[in-house]
């Protein structure tokens, strides 16, 4: 596979909808790293390509998982695991090893942690550090725009009154060097052998960014360098097991592992900024979803995933809607009434949810009979082009156009081609060139059900304005908040009554709703949001369309504190407030993540398309525990129907929920 990310300004994608996977021209350089190269190796096939190179992709071993180290529990360099999980024995041998080693990782932002304990009666040591001698072994790859940068680093544990430890590159691009600021201490067991306790910088392998894509595997060295037991296969970084940080473990413990995918290599795999601040996403596909994750996006706590309903054929970064982060391009096929269709969708991550603002019908294939048409897309402008017809022509072709997607244009209709200009955030008709075109039999407009979910259209939120400014000093001095408070968070946006915007702040913990159309000009409504105890509690307030009825729903995140006996426990949530007649309501609220000191469970919670067809669904999974076990956690699991709807648990009974609207309120 060959995963493209960020070209610059002015370069064009051409996608081509024939058989043979059309003219796929991604001049230049790339702006992101990519990880293809390893998935290339796994069945993967080139993004944006034609519907015949796709192939099957293979299976990955057992990962290695790299724990994230919280704030408050700093890793200790001693020999000692006092502050360390559970550890994973390295059960893959060679040679005849006497030895037996387990393992485990953490990481913070600038650094590597490994522990170790071994197994060992005897235990080869020298001043020299040799490779010969008895020493544990980091195999680990990163991603890059080539491939992998590989390397081998050798733990040499010290000996008592004898060496010192040292922590030294075997291979790679470093070979020979001592790593840079690295720390080795090791500490005696009651019995034969030891513990130990590694600290190295990032900064010394030359990698100080977003860690996500990365390959690994630790073992333990005995017999003069002729005998090991390690956690996976070491050599090519290809054959390397995935070593996941925390985004992508909870991609794997939320959806992959529920879904039966977890050892499937993903198809499309890629390193992008497509939302929130400047650090990057790892953008991948396993099957038919499309997952999204990042230790900055959604605060680095939750994943975005999406269900394509068919293969997923392409997927690319690059900036087109000039919105200074990459947007997704994606390509797909879906079966419909016994024809396969190919769309080309371009995806934008405007808040932590995409909004297609692009879709195009760009390939119908029924048996040795098939249309296509080529696409050029450049920044801020995507031209479909038709092509020639097999099998069909204008008297035999009578399939059906879908709804939510532009159409296929044929050859003997009278468009050759037209342009699509970016505008309001939207890719919206431009330009055609036409020709004399034929005159096909007429055929029925219908919907497949599911086959495309409509991307309901949010109304426009932008930022808050001086609307109907009487309102805001009634309210200010009805509550007594002076002129120097400054909202938090301040949208306008149609959150009801006439199509003139609102202006929705939070002052305080205070949600206030005014505008001009709004109870008059001259009335306001406000909530007080005292599920909160400080202002800093909320974190969040956007605004989006979600039971379909034009007006936007304001969504609030942020964290309650709860008294339970002598310690507080953190309870994050979401809550949904619709804007009606009699005043603000909440019609919807969900516990999302529940922290005690260092314990923590975490859930996830999405907005996907409705199967009505209006508006959206509230899908809510399983997300992962830390600290907390089956055994530990001190409080049962909760059913659904309460006034806030409960967080689900890694071992529950309950695999998954739906929440659909029913009228007045989001309900299972």
């Amino acid at each position: 596979m060959v995963a493209c990310g960020g070209g610059a300004g002015g370069q064009d994608s051409k996608v081509g909808g024939d058989k043979t996977g059309g003219d796929h021209d991604h001049k230049g350089g790339s702006a992101d790293d990519s990880i293809g190269e390893a998935a290339r190796a796994q069945g993967g096939f080139s993004v944006l390509g034609g519907s015949d190179n796709a192939q099957p992709p293979t299976t990955l071993g057992p990962p290695l998982m790299a724990r994230l180290v919280l704030d408050d529990a700093k890793v200790k360099v001693d020999g000692l695991l006092r502050e360390w999980p559970k550890l994973s024995p390295a059960k893959l041998e060679t040679g005849r090893s006497k030895a037996k080693a387990s393992f485990a990782i953490q990481y913070d932002d600038t650094k590597l942690y490994i522990a170790g304990d071994v197994e060992a009666a005897t235990f080869v040591r020298t001043d020299k550090a040799a490779e010969s001698e008895d020493h544990a072994r980091l195999s680990i790859a990163f991603p890059s725009a080539s491939g992998f940068v590989h390397h081998e680093v050798g733990l040499f544990a010290g000996k008592a009154g004898e060496t010192a430890g040292v922590v030294r590159f075997l291979s790679g691009p470093k070979r020979g060097e001592v790593a840079s600021g690295a720390k080795i201490v090791e500490a005696p067991h009651k019995g034969a052998g030891y513990t130990f306790e590694v600290a190295i910088p990032w900064s010394a392998f030359g990698e100080t960014g977003i860690h996500m894509g990365l390959r690994g595997a630790l073992g333990y060295v005995t017999e003069g360098g002729k005998a090991s037991v390690a956690t996976g296969t070491f050599g090519s970084p290809r054959a390397l097991p995935q070593l996941l940080t925390e985004p992508e473990i909870a991609v794997l413990e939320g959806l992959l592992e529920p879904k039966g995918i977890a050892d499937t290599a993903p198809a499309f795999d890629i390193l992008a900024d497509v939302a929130g601040d400047a650090s990057k996403e790892r953008i991948a596909v396993y099957g038919h979803f499309l997952t999204v994750c990042g230790p900055k996006f959604r605060d680095g706590k939750q994943f975005f995933f999406r269900d394509l309903g068919g293969d997923v054929l392409g997927v690319e970064a690059r900036s087109v809607s000039g919105r200074g982060k990459d947007d997704l391009l994606v390509r797909r096929r879906i079966p419909v009434e016994g024809t396969t269709r190919e769309l080309l969708e371009v995806w934008s991550f405007r808040g932590d949810e995409p909004e297609v603002i692009f879709g195009q019908e760009i390939a119908v294939a029924k048996g040795d009979k098939r249309i296509a048409n080529a696409a050029r897309i450049g920044k801020g402008e995507i031209e479909i082009t038709t092509d020639k017809a097999s099998g069909w022509d204008f008297g035999t072709y009578r399939e059906a156009t879908l709804e939510g997607a532009e159409p296929i244009l044929l050859p003997w209709g009278t468009v050759r081609s037209r342009v699509y200009k970016l505008e309001g955030g939207k890719f919206v008709r431009g330009k055609e060139v036409t020709q004399a075109g034929a005159t096909p039999p007429p055929v029925a407009t219908r919907e497949p059900e599911r086959v495309l979910p409509k991307d309901v259209p949010t109304p426009k939120v932008s930022a808050g304005a001086d609307i109907s400014g009487r309102a805001l000093e009634e309210f200010r001095k009805a509550r007594g908040i002076g002129a120097e408070v400054k909202p938090r968070f301040d949208l306008a946006v149609t959150v009801a009554e006439d199509p003139k915007p609102e202006r929705v702040l939070l002052l305080g913990r205070d949600l206030l709703v005014f505008g001009p159309g709004f109870r008059g000009g001259s009335r306001y409504e406000y909530l007080s949001l005292d599920q909160f105890e400080g202002d800093g509690d909320i974190q969040d307030v956007t605004a989006r369309d979600l039971n379909g009825d034009g007006n936007a729903e304001i969504i609030v995140r942020g964290t309650r504190h709860i008294q339970n006996g002598g310690e507080k426990v953190e309870s994050d949530g979401i809550f949904v407030y619709g804007v009606e007649e009699r005043g603000i309501r909440r019609i919807f609220a969900i516990e999302t993540g529940r922290s005690q000191a260092k314990n923590r469970i975490q859930g996830m919670v999405q907005f996907i398309p409705a199967k009505s067809g209006r508006g959206f669904d509230i899908d809510v999974r399983p997300g992962m525990a830390k600290g907390w076990t089956e055994k530990t956690y001190p409080w049962p699991e909760d059913p659904a129907g309460g006034s806030i709807e409960p967080l689900l648990l890694p071992w529950g009974k309950t695999k998954s929920r739906s929440y659909a609207w029913n009228g007045t309120k989001f309900a299972p």
